[in-house]
């Protein structure tokens, strides 16, 4: 009897229809050959965390050659 009290309260559990979880985003693999190196490195991530990788070197690239957008004279054009 008591296997079937478990059984029972579970069952409610089991038939609630909740939204289901989304499917967890595909990996987009790159190789990247770090500078100095001949020896590429494959990295795997999704769509999002290249656009956020991406974004990084990008503000990397900018701090070290000087460069910011916020210090870009309007209208696009080079300093």
């Amino acid at each position: 009897m008591p296997v079937f009290a478990m059984v029972v309260v579970a069952m409610p559990a089991l038939a609630q229809d909740g939204p289901a979880a989304p499917p967890p985003e595909k990996k987009i693999c790159k190789t990247i050959t770090p500078t100095g190196s001949i020896m590429g490195k494959r990295i795997c991530l999704t769509k999002s965390e290249w656009r956020q990788f991406d974004e990084i070197n990008e503000r990397t690239v900018d701090v070290v050659t000087g460069r910011s957008k916020m210090s870009a004279p309007k209208g696009g054009g080079e300093f």
